[in-house]
């Protein structure tokens, strides 16, 4: 069954860029006896020293399933929220997030619907609904190892607030125009330990190639590069992969075009606790204060 379009790109990016982080971070995270999850977390940041909290609880009660709920120190609130099954083959999710305007926090409120079919493929519709209607709709359709998507941005003025001469506030419009933008196309070929994918993100801007290859149950290789269409575009792209050296330790290495090389060792100490030392070198300059380094520990219960 082919996964949703964004999870595609999502793959590589977490397998070349999520086990690095070039913080000071400590994670909690303990599970109630009724399987609901509390994470908290404080970090450091490497940048200017800043400090930030986040609390996030997730649970699931039969087809209802809260996904997270996550409060944080920069005053923001967001929540994702799950019915399964509403129809055949079909979730519904309620995604908000809200915030202080002086902190530069948007408030978004979407609904997502997701529709997956063994012989026809996955299909997403994400509709944001606060200015206007706004929806971003995507497909993937799998023919045997062969992946065929696309996705659209559709925003629309109706049921929008718009002003009006003369009327002390806005009236809500009964139509308005409908624009599509941000096309884009995957192409790609799968298998269940390789996958390799083309995917644009606007027709005209750039394609994203990536690959995963398991080429062990240790180890796992991955490679994205940005391929840009316009005159005026740069290339960029990531190699790199993860090798387990056993149960307990994972090992990541990563490179990419501005000779940055990265690294992350994650040991696991005992059943409660698991430590990820990250770095990165600007080979390119190696007297320079560009170097990284990251600490995370992180408490399980």
């Amino acid at each position: 069954m082919a996964a949703k379009y964004a999870s595609y790109a999502k793959a590589v990016k977490d397998l070349l860029q999520k086990p690095y982080s070039f913080d000071n971070k400590v994670e909690l995270k303990t599970k109630a006896a009724n399987g609901t999850t509390f994470t908290s977390d404080v970090t450091v940041a490497d940048k200017d020293g800043s400090a930030k909290a986040t609390v996030q609880v997730a649970g699931r009660r039969g087809a209802f399933s809260v996904d997270k709920v996550v409060v944080s120190t920069d005053k923001k609130v967001t929540g994702e929220f799950t019915f399964s099954d509403v129809a055949k083959g079909t979730d519904v999710q309620v995604k908000f997030t809200d915030g202080s305007r002086a902190a530069g926090v948007d408030t978004t409120a979407n609904v997502v619907a997701e529709y997956r079919n063994a012989e026809y493929g996955a299909y997403t519709a994400d509709f944001s609904v606060l200015d206007g209607i706004k929806a971003d709709i995507a497909g993937v359709f799998k023919y045997r190892e062969f992946l065929f998507g696309a996705n659209a941005k559709v925003n629309t003025t109706l049921l929008a607030d718009k002003p009006v001469a003369g009327a002390k506030t806005p009236v809500a419009a009964a139509a308005g125009p409908v624009a599509f933008g941000d096309v884009g196309f995957l192409l790609g070929y799968t298998t269940p330990d390789f996958t390799l994918t083309a995917q644009t993100k606007k027709i005209i801007d750039s394609v994203d190639v990536g690959l995963t290859h398991t080429a062990s149950p240790s180890l796992t290789a991955g490679f994205l590069a940005t391929v840009p269409l316009a005159k005026d575009g740069k290339p960029a792209f990531t190699i790199g992969g993860a090798y387990k050296v056993d149960a307990d330790t994972t090992v990541y290495a990563a490179a990419d075009e501005a000779a940055k090389v990265s690294f992350a060792y994650k040991q696991r100490l005992n059943s409660v606790a698991t430590v990820t030392v990250s770095t990165q070198i600007a080979t390119a300059s190696l007297g320079s204060d560009d170097h990284k380094f990251g600490l995370t520990l992180s408490l399980t219960n």
